[in-house]
């Protein structure tokens, strides 16, 4: 197990190179290795090939250009859609705490990692996503409603901004999430951008629920969600963050 630890710690010193180096406190990679080497149990000299074995990729270093494993491989394909924090906090879990490696975070990580071409995923299941269906109901509710709030309303999807909608006024800009259901009850799921959008904007970001939208639909409007709900974090084979709302959590709204 921790030469895969190991690995995923080579991945992040490879793919952000002195950046990374940086923000883990390590004055020189020689010290990050003997440090990821001592804390881990693993040989200096393994943190330092396995750091190696992904220049093929990232173009730091004039570094190797032989053929890949499958674990190299593994590697980037699950942390290819996270950026530097998310990496580092997973990484800083790593070295750093001991129980982290008994959870079972890192054990869907870790079987990801296995020799072969097994996906393993987390058990969360969105049930009855609805995608644009929810986003065109809430814009035809706004343009009737003016609500959550009054604004020229702004189509931000295909921005990759950690939310659907800006509504601008005089006086502000608020941001929009929107997610649907089917049904009258599920839960719903966050990617990571969203979360930590969401988390950093405050009462200025609102999650919009649109409920039951194959009969009667319901909008609900949840002012400041990652201050209000309750999500949890969890991993995918390729790691995209998402922190999931239980439907027990949404009821209490």
């Amino acid at each position: 197990m921790h030469n895969k630890l190991a690995l995923i710690v080579a991945y992040y010193l490879a793919r952000f190179d002195r950046y990374g180096l940086e923000m883990l406190g390590f004055i020189s990679f020689n010290n990050a290795f003997v440090e990821v080497a001592e804390r881990l149990g693993v040989r200096k000299n393994y943190v330092k090939l396995r750091r190696d074995e992904f220049d093929f990729v990232f173009p730091w270093r004039q570094g190797w250009k032989r053929p890949m494993d499958k674990q190299i491989l593994h590697v980037i394909e699950m942390f290819s859609d996270l950026d530097e924090p998310a990496v580092r906090n997973i990484v800083l879990k790593i070295l750093e705490n001991q129980e982290y490696q008994k959870s079972e975070e890192l054990s869907i990580m870790l079987q990801v990692l296995q020799d072969n071409d097994s996906k393993h995923t987390g058990n969360f299941i969105l049930r009855a996503p609805t995608g644009r269906k929810a986003e065109e109901y809430f814009i035809k509710y706004f343009h009737d409603n003016h609500m959550p709030v009054n604004g020229f309303l702004k189509d931000t999807r295909d921005l990759g901004c950690g939310y659907d909608f800006e509504i601008s006024n005089v006086d502000q800009t608020t941001f929009i999430e929107v997610k649907g259901l089917s049904e009258d009850a599920g839960g719903v799921t966050f990617t990571n951008k969203e979360w930590n959008t969401a988390l950093a904007s405050g009462k200025a970001y609102y999650l919009v629920l649109v409920k039951n939208l194959n009969e009667d639909p319901e909008i609900l409007f949840i002012q400041n969600p990652a201050f209000k709900l309750k999500a949890k974090q969890t991993f995918y084979a390729t790691l995209q963050v998402q922190w999931n709302i239980s439907e027990n959590d949404l009821r209490g709204i």
